[in-house]
């Protein structure tokens, strides 16, 4: 071992998902516990081309003392070899598995069959159910659960009917589908055991939704435990695993294993947790049957030793913010309370406890314990001693329901606060150009978000990065040495991940992130969090990967340009030649939106302007966007480029944005490029336009007038784009720029053009006009809008005999 602090690498897939999170929360508590760093590898399905999966790849046996796999997150099923592949890479480090197993490695796993079997039984012997069907999985762990089910109905002398076991996926929609499987094509049931709690969930929507109630006609139960599952209506019953623990226990084996240990499989035990989806507690409490009242109570005297103890076994998962002595200090404070000492000392000890074990776990929980030392408690007392712990447990209870309640409504409001962080973020990083830039936006808004340090590094090789490739770090914050660079000098091998003089100065744990534009992959980025937050680390990434690729574009089209106004005359053509790429190269390719036919021009004039338009659809409608550049040559091409750099980016993070704010945006980095850094006084005009397939349009901006032939009344209507031109001032006036609306009915057409259109000129330099351009519309209105496009395009050149400035036509019919 080196001496630097030991490694460990925690390898799963990647995503805002309450299990993951979970895991690599426990593995992080175990590696401050023991003063190991913490790696977190977070990559896709490794059976799809998923762009994140090199992320797997980057470390190798000399970067890391021992490796955690979270198979079962990662796609692979038990017969596909390419976890083993990545396993086999990094021998003969110390390796484990969780939950699914590889053959040759130690596991960390769950039971997964008890406690199916155990609910399986529950459901027959207590709620007297007997078509109970199952909702299957993928892979060992929930084949297991299958197992289970069927156990407990052999239990009961019960051959379980084979029709009532649905084929599922994990997936909250999973459920949704068994449900009309089970009462459209089948039977029905009088109970669901799903494989998992998401499953359960969308089952329990199902049902809702055909008017069954649940527990009353269907039963549902569950497994995982998911907090979703406690706060639904009916709550669910399910299986309680604790994947906190499996990161715990995964990192506890891992160490041992690097300490030259031997050691085997750990399985840990799960938990049936009965609440009221199956039928059960109506008015009594929630999780722990009444215990019966004896008729008389001998004192033989109480047993503490034994009271901690079965106190211990129904707690929480192992956690370092519980002190390890918890039981015994709890049965030591009620003895004191029993024996007539002044003061609360019981309540007083659960309350310190409890609130400090709040900030990671499930403080609900804590009502398993305190029940369980209850009726150990209570058992042990005479019937004159027995009120007084009645009545200390009642308010115990109560004490952990406010705990309970204080801690939900913090952590709504830490996600609140989040949400509002992260979008802030988002914003600055997606309008930043260049890296200074988006280095500033992370220094700003990272502390907010709980991140204490931040690197963001670039491969130098074509195609997927390994371990052996040159890497490049552009950006590095660190919450106490502050921003350290962005000049993209430091070189350093991948598979370390970051130079060693930019890791932390401390214990750390670090979500290795990868950067990705759609297919592409551009390097990571590396973030320490104290705890963990997936939810924070997942979008993050996605957020500096655009802004990335947008800044890589900018800084080789900003290069061009500089490079090609110091050319000789001589180059001019060819800068020509590259500006017409550069505006015809963005044009969009696939023009398909649904519920719209869509015929659109744009020819180039022979000095090259700068006419825009795009179209960019998404789920229920797309963004149109339409302008023209002031100007002419490759300048003029660089600020069209940025126009539909920014709509893009803000457009696809966020396709129900204002067209007002969007175009706020895009007047703000115009202004702020072109003004500012390039020195150039280039602007343009430019409205967008939001679509929804209702036929409901938003938009805002200045440019030309939009014509509308409307079907009903085969007339041609005249919307005029008022406000301002972008890239000229930062401060217009509020309400300058402001959203407005238009509504499509079935047939209606639109019809967009830029000035190359209306202010082409004739012999007589007489303009083409706006008059002229909606006759020719009206005219030709019923044919199909190809024709359209080719008619109007084909008069303007009969008009005008040379052409001086870019013509473009966009024809749009509603459905």
């Amino acid at each position: 071992m080196n001496a630097r602090s030991l490694r460990v690498g925690l390898f799963l897939r990647g995503g805002s998902y309450a299990y993951q999170d979970e895991v690599i929360v426990g593995a992080h508590q175990e590696c401050s516990v023991r003063g190991a760093d913490l790696d977190c590898f977070s990559g896709g399905n490794v059976t799809l081309a998923d762009p994140r999966n090199f992320i797997y790849a980057l470390p190798d046996r000399h970067n890391l003392d021992a490796a955690i796999f979270v198979k079962g997150t990662m796609g692979a099923e038990d017969t596909d070899t390419t976890v083993a592949a990545l396993v086999e890479r990094l021998r003969p480090l110390p390796i484990c598995m969780i939950g699914a197993r590889e053959p040759g490695v130690p596991c960390v796993a769950i039971d997964n069959s008890s406690g199916v079997r155990a609910l399986t039984r529950h459901l027959i012997e207590k709620h007297n159910c007997r078509q109970i069907a199952f909702v299957t999985g993928h892979g060992r762990e929930a084949e297991q659960r299958l197992a289970g089910y069927r156990a407990g109905h052999r239990d009961r002398g019960i051959d379980p009917d084979g029709r009532l076991t649905i084929r599922g996926d994990f997936r909250f929609s999973a459920g949704q589908d068994a449900v009309v499987r089970l009462f459209d094509g089948g039977s029905g049931c009088d109970a669901i055991v799903a494989a998992n709690d998401w499953m359960a969930l969308g089952a329990l929507e199902a049902l809702r939704a055909r008017g069954l109630r649940v527990p009353e006609d269907v039963a549902v139960v569950g497994f995982d435990d998911v907090d979703e599952a406690r706060f639904t209506t009916p709550p669910l019953t399910t299986v309680r695993q604790a994947p906190r623990r499996l990161g715990v226990e995964a990192v506890r084996l891992a160490l041992a294993l690097a300490r030259g240990e031997s050691r085997g499989d750990v399985v840990l035990e799960t938990v049936p947790q009965i609440r009221q989806s199956c039928g059960c507690f109506r008015g009594t409490r929630q999780g722990e049957p009444e215990p019966a009242e004896p008729a008389e109570r001998t004192m033989v005297g109480p047993d503490y030793a034994a009271w901690a103890q079965v106190t211990a076994a129904r707690g929480p998962a192992p956690d370092p913010s519980l002190p390890v002595d918890w039981a015994e200090r709890m049965v030591n404070a009620i003895r004191r309370d029993l024996a007539g000492e002044s003061g609360d000392h019981f309540l007083g000890t659960l309350d310190e406890i409890v609130g400090g074990a709040a900030e990671l776990g499930n403080v609900s929980a804590w009502h398993q314990p305190v029940a369980t030392l209850r009726r150990t408690v209570v058992a042990d007392l005479s019937w004159r001693t027995a009120p007084v712990a009645e009545s200390l447990f009642e308010r115990a209870h109560i004490l952990i329901g406010d705990h309970a309640e204080r801690t939900q409504g913090r952590r709504r409001l830490e996600t609140e606060e989040a949400s509002r962080a992260l979008e802030e973020l988002g914003t600055d990083v997606r309008t930043s150009l260049d890296c200074p830039s988006i280095g500033l936006a992370l220094a700003k808004h990272l502390p907010g978000l709980r991140v204490r340090s931040c690197a963001v590094v670039l491969h130098e090789a074509g195609g997927d990065p390994t371990g052996e490739a040159a890497a490049r770090l552009i950006i590095a914050w660190d919450h106490d040495r502050g921003l350290s660079t962005f000049d993209g000098s430091t070189t350093f091998r991948a598979g370390e991940l970051l130079p060693p003089a930019f890791r932390p100065p401390r214990r750390h744990t670090l979500m290795v992130q990868p950067l990705c534009f759609q297919t592409e992959a551009l390097g990571w980025c590396l973030l320490e969090m104290d705890p963990p937050r997936a939810a924070v680390s997942e979008t993050i990434p996605p957020q500096i990967s655009a802004a990335l690729k947008a800044t890589m574009l900018q800084e080789q089209l900003i290069a061009e340009a500089t490079k090609r106004e110091r050319a000789e005359r001589s180059r001019l053509e060819h800068e020509i030649e590259l500006a017409a790429s550069i505006q015809t190269s963005i044009l969009p390719k696939d023009r398909q939106v649904q519920g719209l036919a869509i015929a659109a021009s744009m020819i180039p004039a022979t000095e090259v302007g700068g006419d825009y338009f795009d179209i960019l659809p998404f789920p229920g409608g797309c963004w149109l966007g339409i302008g023209d550049v002031a100007g002419h040559g490759l300048h003029a091409g660089l600020v069209m480029m940025m126009m539909q750099s920014i709509v893009s980016a803000i457009t696809h993070d966020r396709p129900d944005a204002s067209p007002a704010q969007v175009w706020a945006a895009v007047n703000a980095v115009l202004c702020d490029n072109v003004r500012s850094r390039l020195e150039r006084d280039e602007h343009a005009t430019l409205t967008l336009i939001r679509y929804e397939d209702s036929g409901r349009c938003v938009y805002a901006g200045a440019h030309e007038v939009i014509a509308i032939h409307r079907a009903g009344t085969r007339l041609v209507e005249r919307l005029p784009t008022p406000g301002v031109w972008a890239g000229i001032d930062l401060n217009y006036p509020a309400g300058t720029t402001s959203d407005r609306e238009l509504v499509l009915h079935r047939g209606d057409t639109i019809l967009l053009h830029t000035d190359g259109i209306t202010e082409a000129r004739n012999a007589a330099l007489q303009m083409f006009g706006l008059d002229r351009l909606c006759r020719a519309f009206e005219q030709v209105a019923d044919a199909d809008v190809d024709a359209i496009r080719d008619r109007i395009l084909a008069e303007v050149r009969a008009f005008t005999p040379a052409r001086s400035d870019d013509m473009t036509v966009v024809v749009i019919r509603y459905g």
